[in-house]
């Protein structure tokens, strides 16, 4: 059970970086990388259980790429925003077909 869990604990780790970002402007590019990577790791281990249905998990995970995309001011780290997007965006599209 753990284990089908694990893409959902990234996706919480990712939001409490991202309200670290949002409250501390000092740490804020380190907080938005950690979640960046958390946010990846929960989409590669949700696309890994290759699920026949959509369930909350992806919705939040989109979710919090939507509101990491907010939260940055660097291109870059824009950039790495769009790729993910792109990637969630294909994945969502493939299931939905």
């Amino acid at each position: 059970m753990l284990g089908m869990q694990n893409d959902f604990l990234h996706l919480q780790i990712a939001m409490v970086f991202i309200s670290k970002a949002y409250h501390k402007q000092s740490t804020r590019d380190e907080s938005l990388g950690n979640a960046a990577s958390h946010l990846e790791q929960a989409l590669n281990l949700y696309a890994a259980k290759k699920p026949e249905d959509e369930d909350m998990t992806l919705f939040g995970i989109g979710g919090a790429y939507e509101i990491l995309g907010d939260l940055s001011q660097n291109d870059s780290r824009k950039m790495i925003n769009a790729d993910s997007s792109v990637r969630l965006d294909q994945h969502l599209t493939s299931n939905c077909l």
